[in-house]
């Protein structure tokens, strides 16, 4: 199962192959690149999902004169509009060849901004939320060294959020969600790479450097997670057991699992201060 829905990310990556550039992937795909692309780890599968988000400018030109709605509807994605406004949010759902996809496209809400939704390019609405410039103006590249077997004989380069931009940005946003479990999933993501030894440094030293170009943001992040990570049986910790596959951390029980979410955090947060 979760190879197949590497499948279709990579397939649809290799479709939007000319707007790479100019595009970043976000969302739960994220740490999945971290681990097999950046870090090389290609037997770790983190949490996965068939959603595939796609962060982009408020303005994405268009490249050799064809644009994303038609890439992706040529290849036999339909459009599914969500919200009752003039411009509604679009999602391109379908399947490429026999994987289930659905792709959606987000941008910065800048400003005190009321506008939620953007033509980002013609015939391209893209939700507009807060905080989305964190993960596109900091940014970094991996390369998608496995392609041969989607047959592509090129690598594919794909900009991705830094990791502490990531970690940074889900620890905003993840009081703002109205579903529950979305919640709990940001809050997975930030300990699925904050647990990872290669990349902790990396991490808390990223977020040490956009505290100081984020100030005010940065008191928000860290009052967010000690209101959650306050104790070992705080909503936190209750947050990403929920979101615990059954593959992963198996030779930990569930308060030996609380344990080390609890400590995870509390270790983090004070390095980061």
């Amino acid at each position: 199962m979760p190879e197949n829905l590497k499948t279709g990310l990579i397939k649809t990556l290799i479709l939007l192959k000319d707007y790479l550039p100019v595009i970043v992937l976000g969302g739960g795909w994220v740490p999945l690149m971290y681990q097999q692309y950046f870090l090389g780890n290609k037997s770790i599968f983190p949490i996965l999902t068939k959603d595939i988000d796609l962060l982009v400018n408020n303005k994405v030109p268009v490249i050799k004169g064809v644009r994303i709605d038609t890439i992706l509807t040529g290849a036999g994605l339909e459009q599914t509009f969500y919200g009752s406004g003039i411009q509604p949010i679009i999602h391109y759902n379908g399947k490429i060849g026999a994987d289930e996809i659905s792709v959606e496209f987000l941008t910065d809400l800048k400003g005190k901004g009321d506008k939620y939704i953007i033509e980002v390019q013609q015939g391209l609405n893209a939700e507009a939320l807060r905080y989305i410039s964190l993960l596109v103006d900091h940014t970094m590249q991996v390369k998608i060294d496995d392609v041969g077997k989607y047959g592509v004989k090129t690598i594919l380069r794909v900009k991705v959020p830094i990791p502490g931009a990531f970690v940074f940005q889900k620890g905003l946003v993840f009081p703002l969600r109205k579903e529950q479990a979305k919640k709990e999933k940001d809050l997975y993501y930030i300990f699925g790479v904050i647990i990872i030894d290669e990349l902790r440094n990396q991490v808390i030293a990223e977020i040490k450097e956009l505290s100081t170009i984020y100030p005010s943001w940065f008191k928000t992040f860290i009052k967010n997670l000690l209101n959650n990570f306050d104790d070992v049986g705080s909503n936190g910790v209750l947050s990403v057991l929920n979101q615990k596959s059954g593959n992963q951390f198996v030779d930990h029980d569930k308060e030996q699992f609380k344990n080390l979410v609890f400590f995870t955090f509390q270790h983090f947060l004070k390095t980061i201060q």
